[in-house]
Protein backbone atom coordinates (compact mmCIF):
# COMPACT_ATOMS: atom_id res chain seq x y z
CA UNK A 1 0.00 0.00 0.00
CA UNK A 2 2.71 2.38 -0.14
CA UNK A 3 4.34 1.31 -3.18
CA UNK A 4 4.59 4.11 -5.63
CA UNK A 5 2.46 3.58 -8.89
CA UNK A 6 5.89 3.25 -10.88
CA UNK A 7 6.70 0.20 -8.18
CA UNK A 8 4.12 -1.24 -8.91
CA UNK A 9 4.47 -1.40 -12.61
CA UNK A 10 8.16 -2.08 -12.41
CA UNK A 11 6.37 -5.26 -10.21
CA UNK A 12 3.80 -6.26 -12.67
CA UNK A 13 4.41 -5.15 -15.70
CA UNK A 14 7.19 -7.58 -17.02
CA UNK A 15 5.29 -10.38 -16.41
CA UNK A 16 2.65 -9.31 -19.22
CA UNK A 17 5.58 -10.21 -21.67
CA UNK A 18 5.36 -13.91 -20.49
CA UNK A 19 1.32 -13.28 -21.94
CA UNK A 20 2.33 -11.57 -24.68
CA UNK A 21 5.98 -11.62 -26.05
CA UNK A 22 5.53 -8.79 -28.14
CA UNK A 23 4.24 -6.74 -25.19
CA UNK A 24 6.19 -3.46 -24.31
CA UNK A 25 6.07 -1.30 -21.77
CA UNK A 26 5.70 1.79 -24.22
CA UNK A 27 2.14 0.51 -24.95
CA UNK A 28 0.55 1.42 -21.69
CA UNK A 29 -0.54 5.15 -22.08
CA UNK A 30 -2.04 5.97 -18.05
CA UNK A 31 -1.76 3.76 -14.92
CA UNK A 32 -3.48 4.50 -11.51
CA UNK A 33 -3.40 2.85 -8.42
CA UNK A 34 -5.50 3.17 -5.65
CA UNK A 35 -5.06 1.66 -1.67
CA UNK A 36 -7.46 2.58 1.10
CA UNK A 37 -6.27 1.06 4.55
CA UNK A 38 -10.29 0.21 5.08
CA UNK A 39 -11.26 -1.84 2.23
CA UNK A 40 -14.02 -3.79 3.33
CA UNK A 41 -17.45 -2.88 1.36
CA UNK A 42 -20.33 -1.74 3.66
CA UNK A 43 -23.21 -3.92 2.99
CA UNK A 44 -26.39 -2.56 3.56
CA UNK A 45 -29.77 -3.87 4.60
CA UNK A 46 -30.79 -3.29 1.03
CA UNK A 47 -27.61 -4.44 -0.21
CA UNK A 48 -28.84 -7.44 -2.20
CA UNK A 49 -31.52 -4.64 -4.16
CA UNK A 50 -28.29 -2.92 -5.64
CA UNK A 51 -26.12 -5.79 -6.73
CA UNK A 52 -26.04 -5.77 -10.80
CA UNK A 53 -26.42 -8.29 -12.58
CA UNK A 54 -23.96 -10.49 -13.97
CA UNK A 55 -25.46 -9.10 -18.46
CA UNK A 56 -24.79 -5.52 -19.36
CA UNK A 57 -26.83 -3.93 -21.68
CA UNK A 58 -23.90 -5.01 -24.36
CA UNK A 59 -24.69 -7.52 -26.16
CA UNK A 60 -22.08 -10.50 -25.24
CA UNK A 61 -20.81 -8.59 -22.18
CA UNK A 62 -21.05 -10.06 -19.02
CA UNK A 63 -19.27 -8.82 -15.85
CA UNK A 64 -18.18 -10.82 -12.92
CA UNK A 65 -17.37 -8.12 -9.86
CA UNK A 66 -16.61 -9.43 -6.23
CA UNK A 67 -19.48 -7.77 -4.60
CA UNK A 68 -21.62 -9.67 -6.79
CA UNK A 69 -20.55 -12.45 -4.33
CA UNK A 70 -22.59 -11.40 -1.66
CA UNK A 71 -23.69 -12.59 0.80
CA UNK A 72 -19.44 -13.66 1.48
CA UNK A 73 -16.74 -11.58 1.72
CA UNK A 74 -13.87 -10.93 -0.78
CA UNK A 75 -11.46 -13.80 -0.74
CA UNK A 76 -9.84 -15.90 -3.23
CA UNK A 77 -12.56 -18.76 -2.74
CA UNK A 78 -15.43 -16.29 -3.11
CA UNK A 79 -13.87 -15.22 -6.75
CA UNK A 80 -13.70 -18.90 -7.86
CA UNK A 81 -17.15 -19.25 -6.77
CA UNK A 82 -18.25 -15.79 -8.14
CA UNK A 83 -16.43 -17.13 -11.78
CA UNK A 84 -17.98 -20.56 -11.88
CA UNK A 85 -20.99 -18.89 -11.70
CA UNK A 86 -20.90 -15.93 -14.08
CA UNK A 87 -19.69 -19.57 -16.96
CA UNK A 88 -22.79 -21.08 -15.86
CA UNK A 89 -24.77 -18.26 -16.84
CA UNK A 90 -22.72 -17.68 -19.71
CA UNK A 91 -22.97 -21.21 -20.61
CA UNK A 92 -19.10 -22.27 -20.99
Amino acid sequence: MRASRGEVLDEFLPHLSRLNLAFKRSWVAEAWTFAAPFAQPIVTVDYPDHIPQFQTPIRNLWVGRMYQGYPHDRGPDYAIALAKRLAKRIGV
